[in-house]
């Protein structure tokens, strides 16, 4: 650490003084190294460490140096590391941003990477109108988006250029008033303006092709995002957010820090941040976790936790096994953005999940249910072994729309060689699973085929964990089954009609 990098005089000590920040890339399959740096690059595989190192020379100048750590052992270290560094934008966004100042920066950039489009053009006339046509194409998702808040604005574009000089210098965005008035962006309020800041640098950061290949993956670090949004905007945004980098194509990564709770729910991975001495200390939190947290501290506002999660579909199930197995199958076959927690994860004061737990729960606070967010409802997804009258009970408790809104796992779906014995998500396992389990000790039970597999009541209950590492070890929905993939499309249904 430097003198300039705190407000602190640092004592004088013979050890040399130095900053290091590392980052560990893990590349996904979608990511391409241009054809001019494959080869060097490809040495460093998809799992490498990149580390920045700044010290102080004879003169007090800073000097930074790379140290890269892959998989293999590579030369040229600083070279690589830099030519990697080159494919991935990285932006900031403040916060005390005056979004309007930033459109204007970046209607600059809009323009630039319309240019491509404006050749063989002859006059004026014709250059602005296939600006004004190319810009209204590319902003089409944002005006979607903007118009989707109830915003007495539509049809965001940029401001129209007059001249030959003003047109790849354009001075900000313009939009329809309901009353048919052209309003200059400096005039919306703010929270739409940051709004539709984040539409134009999401388009803008992730329009690869106007960088001619050269940049593969975007990364985003938003401080605050929330501020000057209110309630609505906040969940919208949040929602788009979590959309962005959950799109493999948009190939877009986003670290914010937020006192939000819709910021935080909409998160996929949290960290506690907080002053440790001289030093900010993180500690990774799961996410439900994170926001009780928040609340209890003062660090954010109390959110009725049947309404917790605006941004994503929620399954309420009875287990944590049931939640971290349908969590890694729902991933697997595309469907990350839908919840599954049980009772206590949800709400940390209910120290009980099973049905009897939610069916008083749903009692208390069914009734609010129906203020979810549209597109993110909450259903229960009950055991295949719930009896008729337990099931109707619960859906009573869930209120009007209870039978959508409660399933029972449907057990046609299950191995016909996995009995009543195995009680629970696990009757829905692919049969190797079980199998391998047997073979290696960790489950212990009779398979004599065709019969069913005959397993002691105790024993299958210490064999869960290991039974459960298995199917978390499957990354292919072919080897996760029918059973367990036919249990995501069974809420699937239900989060349609609910």
């Amino acid at each position: 650490m430097f003198s300039r990098d705190t407000f602190r005089a640092i004592p004088r000590t013979r050890k040399k003084k130095m900053i290091e920040v590392k980052v560990r890339f893990r590349l996904p399959t979608a990511f391409n190294f241009p054809k001019p740096l494959k080869s060097n690059l490809a040495k460093l595989g998809n799992d490498f460490t990149i580390t920045r190192r700044w010290t102080l020379n004879k003169q007090d100048l800073p000097i930074d140096e790379f140290v890269l750590v892959g998989m293999t052992s590579v030369g040229n270290q600083q070279e690589l590391a830099q030519q990697f560094l080159n494919l991935i934008t990285f932006r900031y966004i403040p916060n005390r941003t005056v979004p309007a100042l930033v459109l204007r920066d970046e209607s600059r950039s809009l323009a630039k990477s319309l240019q491509i489009r404006l050749k063989g053009k002859g006059s004026v006339t014709d250059l602005v109108q296939e600006l004004q046509t190319a810009a209204a194409a590319f902003l089409r998702p944002a005006s979607v988006s903007m118009s989707g808040t109830g915003a007495p604005l539509s049809d965001p574009a940029v401001a129209a250029p007059k001249e030959l000089g003003e047109l790849f210098s354009l001075a900000g965005f313009q939009a329809r008033g309901r009353s048919g008035d052209t309003i200059r962006d400096e005039d919306w309020g703010s929270g739409h303006q940051a709004f539709f800041l984040y539409q134009l640098l999401y388009a803008l950061d992730t329009h690869y092709s106007r960088f001619f290949g050269w940049k593969q993956a975007t990364i985003w670090g938003v401080e605050e995002p929330e501020s000057g949004l209110h309630r609505e905007l906040e969940t919208r945004l949040a929602a788009e957010l979590r959309a962005w980098t959950l799109d493999k194509r948009s190939k877009l990564q986003v670290l914010q820090t937020t006192h939000s709770p819709v910021f935080t729910m909409a998160g996929d991975a949290g960290y506690w941040v907080e002053l440790s001495g001289p030093s900010s200390k993180l500690t990774r939190s799961p996410i439900p976790r994170l926001v009780r947290d928040s609340e209890l501290r003062g660090v954010s506002g109390w959110i009725q936790p049947i309404l917790a999660f605006p941004t994503s579909p929620v399954v309420l199930v009875e287990g944590p096994i049931d939640v971290d197995v349908l969590t890694h199958v729902a991933e697997t076959v595309g469907r990350p953005d839908i919840k599954f927690l049980c009772l206590p994860q949800l709400d940390p004061a209910e120290k009980a999940g099973g049905k009897d737990s939610i069916v008083t729960y749903m009692r208390r606070h069914g009734g609010l249910l129906a203020s979810r967010a549209e597109g993110a409802p909450l259903i229960v997804l009950l055991d295949w072994d719930v009896s008729d009258q337990e099931l109707a009970k619960a859906r009573s408790a869930y209120g009007s729309k209870g039978s959508f809104g409660v399933v029972r796992q449907d057990k046609t779906m299950c191995h016909s060689r996995l009995g009543p014995n195995f009680r629970g998500i696990e009757r829905f396992y692919p049969l190797e699973v079980v199998r391998d389990a047997i073979s290696r000790g960790e489950l212990v039970a009779v398979d004599r085929p065709p019969s069913e597999i005959s397993v002691a009541a105790d024993k299958f209950t210490t064999g869960k964990n290991a039974l459960k590492t298995r199917v978390l070890q499957r990354t292919s929905s072919t080897g996760l089954g029918a059973g367990l993939t036919g249990l995501i499309a069974q809420v699937e249904k239900a989060l349609k009609v609910v």
